[in-house]
């Protein structure tokens, strides 16, 4: 994990160590009605209701999230959000 702040924002990424990502699970990642499984997962079935609620709180705060896949490697996962200004 790294955090990195600057005087607007801070991101936060994470990066997994699985198989990495086709470009069809990136495009449907956060659509609960998809259901995601590779080989490597036994194909389980996931609800990606942890992802979807994430992106849901990211969405609410203005900021956002960026997934950078890393072929054979797994996948880099970075959520910014704005820094709250506090008055003097």
């Amino acid at each position: 994990m790294k955090i990195k702040k600057s005087k607007t924002e801070i991101d936060i990424s994470i990066k997994d160590n699985g198989v990495g990502m086709t470009e069809l699970q990136i495009k449907n990642l956060f659509d609960i009605s998809k259901h995601m499984s590779t080989p490597v997962t036994n194909m389980e079935k996931g609800t990606v209701l942890g992802l979807v609620l994430c992106k849901e709180f990211v969405d609410i705060h203005n900021g956002k999230i960026v997934l950078e896949p890393i072929p054979d490697q797994g996948s880099m996962f970075t959520i910014s959000l704005p820094l709250i200004q506090k008055n003097k």
